[in-house]
């Protein structure tokens, strides 16, 4: 038996509002490391960051903008939601629907309103 919607959204809601208020976003390689240069750093966001869960999902409900890259910071292919911007523990990860390649020539990585969704599997 699985958890119910309403159930869902009460979990995940607790989850971004009681237990974990602020969460780092951070891009990982094809590789699965993550991003590692001067510039870059995870995107720190709080609770008013994210969206009441409805559906059983949890969206940002703020763009999410990561510094702009002066290196090649190579292929992208997933996001994590982190309790510390760095060290901290892995809450959760999400493949991205394609590949980005990230370098000096690329606008900042972002993602817009609605476009990084978190789900209880």
């Amino acid at each position: 038996m699985g958890l119910s919607e309403a159930v869902r959204n009460v979990l995940l809601d607790y989850f971004f509002d009681e237990l974990y208020p602020t969460i780092y976003v951070a891009l990982i390689k094809s590789d699965e490391s993550e991003v590692s240069a001067p510039e870059y750093a995870p995107v720190e966001t709080n609770s008013a960051d994210w969206a009441a869960a409805s559906g059983g999902i949890v969206t940002n409900s703020a763009k999410i903008i990561f510094p702009s890259p002066s290196s090649s910071w190579g292929a992208i292919q997933y996001v994590k939601l982190y309790d510390a911007a760095s060290g901290g523990d892995e809450l959760g990860i999400s493949e991205l629907p394609a590949i980005v390649q990230v370098t000096s020539l690329t606008p900042a990585p972002e993602f817009d309103i609605g476009n990084v969704k978190v789900k209880i599997t």
